[in-house]
């Protein structure tokens, strides 16, 4: 059996290019108050009004009439931070820590309340076509720690905000 070097090595380099996705700290899961409500079990699934939108458009063909869905929600996550001793890098060429402490406090709360809406609106055009449109905020996150907090020298304010616009 011939090794086949080319075929080989694109196996190789396409099974190291995927990596692990860890942004799940910036979902946010408000997308329908229906959905809420039944804490998004069968979500792709079922399509119970015009918020079918955002997990499975193809489920408006199950609506005969036009249909409005919105909500807001409101968010207030706490972020505490804890120093298990951080100390300053060794630039000078040894690598590893110089054995310095960084001096600040905790940053206090860095979480930041937020009010998240969503809309659907959906439309039958005749018995063949429905039109529709999902707007939502899937991702996001803002932490903001105080001026003298110890991880001062990385960052003291993040912000991530993201509008999905959805027309079908």
């Amino acid at each position: 059996m011939k090794l086949n070097i080319r075929k080989l090595s694109t196996l190789l380099l396409l099974s190291s290019a995927s990596s692990a996705a860890w942004s799940a700290g910036y979902a946010i899961q408000e997308q329908s108050i229906t959905g809420l409500g039944r804490a998004f079990a069968g979500s792709a699934a079922v399509a119970e009004d015009a918020s079918t939108i955002f997990f499975n458009p193809a489920g408006l063909t199950y609506l005969d009439r036009t249909e409005m869905n919105m909500g807001l929600n409101y968010i207030k996550p706490q972020s505490d931070f804890r120093n298990d001793g951080s100390a300053v890098p060794d630039f000078g060429g040894a690598g590893g820590f110089s054995g310095q402490p960084l001096t600040g406090g905790d940053g206090g709360d860095a979480g930041h309340e937020a009010f998240v809406p969503n809309f659907y609106l959906s439309h039958p055009v005749n018995d063949k076509v429905i039109v529709g449109l999902g707007i939502s905020a899937p991702f996001g996150l803002v932490t903001e720690y105080r001026d003298d907090w110890v991880g001062r020298y990385f960052a003291v304010k993040s912000e991530m905000l993201t509008a999905n616009f959805n027309p079908t």
